[in-house]
């Protein structure tokens, strides 16, 4: 399609349409053609913020608010909790895992790809549950979704 992994929707609206032997791309560009005729210009907000949001109004960089907001006193679904956990324990591992890559002299993995890597360790997961049939966080993958 042209639109890097790490691209900004910015960044897609300034692409050129092209047409495609791959019906799924020519609709993904029928797509951004609609949006670019509907876009309203107005100040970019970070999804970890706005009401949509994973955090919704309880962005925060405290440490202690973030393990207030795990410990599921923040009035979410188990679903979004679930996703909150997981993210920061997914988080975490792949932090160590980074620190433990340079004590060993090892590169350092682009953050790009750190997050491609969480990305697909939680679509991974919600996989699992649904196989598993657990109806409870059937709309895990829904949700994970709707919020990234």
């Amino acid at each position: 399609m042209g639109i890097p992994i790490n691209a900004t929707v910015e960044d897609s609206l300034n692409n050129k349409r092209r047409s495609h032997s791959v019906q799924i791309h020519n609709r993904v560009e029928t797509e951004i053609e609609k949006f670019k005729e509907n876009l309203i210009h107005e100040k970019d907000v970070s999804l970890w913020k706005n009401e949509k949001g994973v955090l919704k109004d309880k962005y925060n960089v405290n440490w202690e608010s973030l393990i207030r907001l795990t410990t599921g006193s923040s009035g979410w679904s188990k679903i979004q909790i679930f996703i909150m956990r997981y993210m920061l324990q997914s988080t975490v591992h792949t932090v160590w895992r980074e620190q433990t890559r340079k004590r060993s002299g090892e590169s350092a993995v682009p953050a790009m790809l750190l997050i491609k890597r969480l990305d697909k360790n939680m679509r991974n997961q919600f996989t699992v549950i649904q196989r598993r049939g657990d109806k409870e966080y059937g709309d895990g993958m829904a949700i994970w979704f709707d919020i990234r």
